[in-house]
């Protein structure tokens, strides 16, 4: 993972060609974050009260300034999970497979997917570090994640009420700490 996000790319967000040069389609992070969140709370109101949106815009808002800092983005793999790693125990090499949702942005945001993952059983805990449980920049990206997370259930399973309720029910937890 850190030889990953060791490579900088200029841009944010989708990853896009531009004169075979590989870059993020938004100039900035934070562009890219509201775009997404703003695109996905939509669809919240199908399970969460007017007043939980209303705190997590809030929330989300008052806490957007801690991705300021990010300068020059990373390839962030953004669905790591079980299903998408393959140990090679040969040659003791864990191989990162499925990168169609990888996109350019802060590493600490792919520790915030990690953590979300984790929580839901998709990823077994021996991936979590537990620096990250406290970290308040990570605990942002994971309420934007799981918002759009919830945004793409309901666009897409929405028949699957319950998992929609776990993902709720962990934004609640997480903007009410």
């Amino acid at each position: 993972m850190n030889d990953i996000h060791s490579i900088y790319f200029d841009g944010f967000g989708y990853i896009v060609s531009n004169n075979n040069v590989i870059q993020g389609e938004f100039s900035d992070w934070s562009s890219y974050l509201i775009n997404r969140f703003e695109h996905n709370i939509n669809f919240a109101h199908k399970v969460l009260s007017y007043d939980q949106i209303k705190k997590t815009k809030n929330y989300f808002y008052n806490n957007l300034y801690r991705t300021n800092a990010v300068q020059k983005g990373v390839l962030i793999h953004n669905d790591i999970k079980s299903d998408n790693l393959i140990y090679n125990k040969d040659d003791n090499i864990l191989y990162i497979i499925d990168w169609e949702e990888a996109i350019i942005g802060d590493r600490l945001a792919e520790y915030a997917s990690i953590l979300n993952r984790i929580s839901t059983g998709r990823l077994p805990e021996c991936f979590l570090n537990k620096e990250w449980v406290y970290n308040k920049t990570i605990k942002f990206y994971r309420v934007v994640f799981i918002v759009n997370e919830i945004g793409w259930l309901i666009r897409h399973y929405f028949n699957k009420d319950v998992l929609i309720k776990e993902r709720s029910n962990t934004l609640l937890q997480l903007i009410n700490k």
